[in-house]
């Protein structure tokens, strides 16, 4: 059985092709060169790392039955601690706790409520800053914790937003200690657009709001509400750069802060969508075209180039990528609010690219196991085992024998 990956209703394409394509301005960041078009780069073949690449789990910290120190249920942010160790937050008690490098349980730090240092059941990032401290997004508290590096909380930083988002790695830091929020920039109608306007809040050390930085434009950017499969804007923000494209050939740009804007090209073949996928695709299209009183074109046959993009801790581009699916009977047809279940499950995989646009390789996640942070040779996730227990885990990656 494979990660179950999320849904996410998307904006129809326009009529122009890629190779149509005018580069967009660089609305925040990015240096263009004296003729004001990007740096192209292109990738073919296996990439520098060759076929023999791929992912290896070398730490599992988790059980099916024992202390509850080591009974994870639900997972939601996983960050390293700057010494060796991991912080791992589980939504379902909720709780915040410190393991060592060889997955000893250390710590809990906090607790449930909305005194000093405690925090809800939604904790939607965390990040450690140069200094050691942790910093914990709390948006239903509507604030940043901060601990030291032996759990202790020291001080909060007020976040002051109109509408809260809640979304997975919404904390970013960067080398000088400053905090990026993934905020709402826009003000949502209804029928909600898709994507959702998605910027960035800068807060200086001190959490003193620095600025909003709004998200990426794109001179071939959609403007109709879509259904399932139908391309879309897709980007990341980072402290370091925007990567954004539109995924219906695969093409985006790398938008650095402190260098040349890249152009990135990619040969690729487009999936097709199994007649019992396509179905239960277009099982959610019907269901969301009728609750929200709108009408969408049929799924398409074929799936886009790509689903979205991680900015590595190095400034490495992850491209998620869509996999071919597997069928997995589910307890019943009806999912969250109603909405069709989607019985079909895939692999999570990757191109991996340098910040330079440069193509290293493809890497496959071992099954069952979904990314929440990605260094350059170590990466932390969730594996889901055979009774839906969780074990949070440490990947190696390794590019040969």
């Amino acid at each position: 059985m494979h990660m179950r990956l999320t849904l996410i209703l998307t904006l129809a394409a326009t009529a122009a092709a890629c190779g149509e394509s005018r580069p967009a301005k660089s609305d925040h960041g990015g240096r263009r060169d004296v003729a004001g078009e990007p740096v192209s780069a292109g990738a073919t073949g296996e990439g520098i790392w060759g076929g023999d690449v791929r992912l290896v789990e070398e730490l599992s910290i988790g059980m099916i039955d024992g202390p509850v120190e080591y009974l994870f249920a639900d997972v939601t942010a996983i960050v390293p601690d700057g010494a060796g160790g991991i912080y791992v937050y589980d939504r379902q008690v909720p709780a915040l706790r410190n393991y060592d490098r060889d997955g000893h349980f250390r710590r809990t730090i906090g607790g449930k409520g909305e005194g000093p240092g405690e925090y809800s059941d939604a904790v939607v990032g965390m990040a450690v800053v140069p200094d050691g401290r942790l910093l914990v997004y709390d948006v239903r508290n509507s604030r940043i914790n901060l601990y030291d590096a032996h759990g202790n909380a020291t001080d909060h930083w007020p976040v002051h937003i109109s509408m809260g988002l809640f979304m997975g790695r919404q904390l970013l830091t960067d080398s000088a200690g400053h905090a990026y929020l993934k905020i709402l920039t826009g003000e949502l109608r209804w029928p909600v657009p898709s994507p959702w306007p998605i910027g960035l809040l800068h807060m200086d050390d001190t959490g003193r709001v620095v600025d909003t930085i709004p998200p990426p434009l794109h001179s071939r950017e959609p403007s109709s509400s879509p259904g399932p499969l139908d391309p879309r804007k897709v980007w990341e923000m980072h402290p370091r750069l925007t990567v954004v494209g539109v995924n219906d050939c695969y093409e985006f740009e790398i938008r650095r802060r402190d260098g040349p804007t890249v152009a990135v090209s990619k040969e690729f073949d487009p999936l097709a969508v199994t007649g019992q996928e396509w179905k239960a695709y277009e099982a959610q299209r019907e269901w969301e075209a009728e609750s929200e009183g709108s009408e969408t074109p049929p799924t398409p046959r074929t799936k886009p180039a790509y689903r979205g993009f991680r900015v590595g801790e190095d400034g490495r581009i992850w491209v998620l990528k869509y996999m071919p699916t597997e069928f997995q009977k589910m307890k019943s047809d009806v999912g969250s609010g109603g909405r069709p279940a989607f019985p079909f499950v895939e692999p999570v995989g990757f191109d991996v690219f340098e910040i330079d646009g440069t193509y290293l390789g493809e890497i496959v996640a071992p099954p069952d196991t979904e990314v929440h942070w990605i260094g350059t040779n170590t990466l932390l996730g969730v594996r889901h085992g055979e009774f839906d227990e969780q074990y949070v885990v440490r990947l190696r990656l390794l590019t040969e024998d």
